[in-house]
């Protein structure tokens, strides 16, 4: 399934003043509606705007905003969120330290719950390995996808 396709119309509609417009009225009124729904809930919302805030040319370029907002999608299992934040950590782009291991658990994760993207993607970013580095993610990934899976059991209650 292809990113644009699996939007909800409201952010859909936002995205479209937010990218598609010369006009900074525009890009402002998108930004003001992808945030209200971020922040009402809407974990694409947040996945789109963390991603959105990243870029430079904008107004509300934040890049610790941006991070929250990713993470928050990511963690709430958004695969646009774990998308994002998968293709962010695996190239180290700002405001996140390279971590190609992390990054393609979320690439997994994103592909896993039917992003395209996020398979392409990791498709070409591994090309770029030597098969003992892509031995080794592997490997890596499928210890941190253990852990994930049965860390809950250890955490302390507060």
């Amino acid at each position: 399934m292809k990113i644009q396709d699996i939007l909800p119309k409201p952010v859909s509609a936002a995205i479209n003043l937010l990218f598609q417009s010369d006009d900074p009225d525009k890009e402002q009124e998108g930004h003001k509606q992808l945030k209200a729904l971020a922040n009402g809930g809407d974990m694409f919302a947040a996945a789109c705007l963390g991603y959105a805030c990243q870029f430079e040319d904008f107004d509300f370029y934040d890049l610790d905003a941006g991070k929250e907002y990713l993470q928050k999608s990511a963690d709430a299992g958004n695969p646009l969120g774990q998308y994002y934040l998968g293709m962010m950590l695996y190239m180290g782009e700002k405001p996140f330290e390279e971590d190609k291991i992390l990054g393609n658990y979320y690439l997994n994760l994103a592909e896993t719950a039917g992003i395209e993207d996020a398979r392409k993607l990791r498709d070409n970013l591994h090309k770029k390995l030597t098969p003992e580095e892509a031995r080794k993610m592997m490997q890596k990934a499928k210890l941190v996808l253990f852990w994930e899976t049965i860390k809950e059991p250890f955490q302390r209650k507060k």
